[in-house]
């Protein structure tokens, strides 16, 4: 029986590698910050982020990634549906990133809320030595630097794809619960990336 698909969030490195693994099913792709979509789904891959809203307030920036998110996530699932939701890797329990904050908020939320959830914690995407990251040439130049030094962890895009394989989900009972340190201050995407990578 084919399944209905829904990747949530317009990632072009999981929407291709979603596709290369689930070929048989029919795949729907919606976007992060205006749904449309609202028939129910059997498998869902949530991997959104609305990164001009770092830019914003602190109620803002959750609205449009943890309350909007949820509820539209709430809405097109069912009560057996399967949820694999794409979150950033994380080992401290207080951030200074709005980012990392956010992702791990909503992860938590995600997990107590629906009984077959996967999350899915990976470090920076790479191609061989290319990072693959959302933003301008300086903000992947400073990563290119961060993995030659071997400061940031990386995993390449043949080892997630074996993770985004149904066969190997594998559940979580531990929940990472993250605090965030100062909020409510507004900030770009490289600062945002700068603030973790310094201070967690």
């Amino acid at each position: 029986m084919t399944k209905n698909i829904l990747i949530f969030g317009k990632s072009y490195h999981f929407i291709n590698i979603i596709k290369k693994i689930y070929f048989r099913e029919k795949i729907y792709i919606q976007s992060w910050r205006k749904q449309t979509l609202y028939q129910k789904f059997d498998l869902i891959f949530v991997c959104g982020f609305d990164y001009s809203s770092l830019n914003e307030s602190f109620e803002n920036f959750i609205k449009k990634n943890y309350t909007n998110p949820f509820k539209y996530i709430k809405r097109v699932s069912k009560i057996n549906s399967k949820i694999v939701y794409i979150n950033t890797y994380c080992e401290k329990t207080q951030t200074y990133s709005r980012y990392n904050f956010v992702k791990n908020f909503l992860a938590n939320k995600i997990k107590k809320s629906f009984s077959k959830v996967y999350i899915i914690s990976i470090p920076t995407i790479r191609i061989k030595s290319k990072i693959l990251i959302y933003g301008d040439f300086f903000s992947r130049f400073i990563f290119r630097i961060l993995y030659k030094l071997k400061i940031i962890n990386t995993i390449t895009i043949y080892n997630l794809k074996k993770i985004l394989n149904e066969d190997n989900f594998v559940y979580q009972r531990k929940n990472l619960q993250v605090k965030g340190v100062h909020m409510k201050f507004p900030r770009n995407l490289l600062v945002d990336r700068m603030l973790r990578f310094l201070f967690g």
